[in-house]
């Protein structure tokens, strides 16, 4: 994923999928995230060490246990439509 902001600006506990009948508390969050260059070949930072750029982007790989890819995921700027590719 690409957003057109710092890295610092990310607040990656925000990022979520809802589910329907849970309490927002207890949605899943993305872990082990890393932060890749803007060609998405090098790993720049990860979740304990934020990367040094200071870019107005950021590229962002993490996990998510048990995606819906019908439904958009959570994020602190927007929700984003899901794209499943094989």
């Amino acid at each position: 994923m690409i957003l057109k902001t710092n890295p610092k600006n990310i607040d990656i506990g925000k990022f979520t999928q809802a589910k329907e009948g849970v309490d927002r508390l207890n949605w899943q969050i993305p872990w082990d995230e890393k932060y890749l260059n803007e060609e998405g070949t090098i790993i720049t930072g990860d979740w304990l060490n934020s990367p040094k750029n200071t870019l107005d982007f950021t590229r962002l790989a993490f996990f998510l246990h048990h995606i819906d890819f019908k439904k958009p995921l959570v994020t602190q700027f927007e929700a984003l439509e899901l794209k499943l590719v094989e």
